[in-house]
């Protein structure tokens, strides 16, 4: 799209969409990816839930897609695309909060670990 809007610039109208597909659906996306990979493994503990990680797949995407067909049909039929828009960054928001959820649960079963290790080392030993 960024491509066509360069050599086309009446298609600048479509450069909200671009940008939220670059922006949101490439390097946001790369974030979650990387997180879901990488930050379990440093926390030396499982993922909470497998299957928020999969709604949030979903809904991230589907709420990607709606954004993207809600700008691309602004310059179209003006303000009536908004609720499309809208119901987009809501799906969206609503996955990404899954994320976060996922992750501080998955945090906070690796920190209470570490504090019972660290309780039971403090403990002395009866010989």
């Amino acid at each position: 799209l960024g491509l066509v809007i360069a050599a086309y610039p009446p298609w600048v109208a479509y450069r909200p969409a671009h940008a939220h597909m670059t922006v949101v659906g490439f390097l946001t996306m790369m974030v979650f990816g990387v997180g879901y990979q990488l930050l379990p493994r440093l926390f030396g503990f499982a993922l909470h839930s497998r299957g928020l990680a999969i709604a949030h797949f979903w809904l991230a995407n589907g709420g990607l897609a709606a954004m993207v067909v809600g700008f691309f049909l602004q310059p179209h039929i003006g303000v009536r695309s908004a609720p499309v828009t809208a119901s987009g960054g809501l799906a969206f928001a609503l996955g990404a909060l899954g994320f976060v959820y996922n992750m501080w649960r998955t945090f906070d079963k690796a920190d209470a670990r570490a504090r019972t290790r660290a309780m039971e080392r403090a403990l002395p030993t009866v010989d």
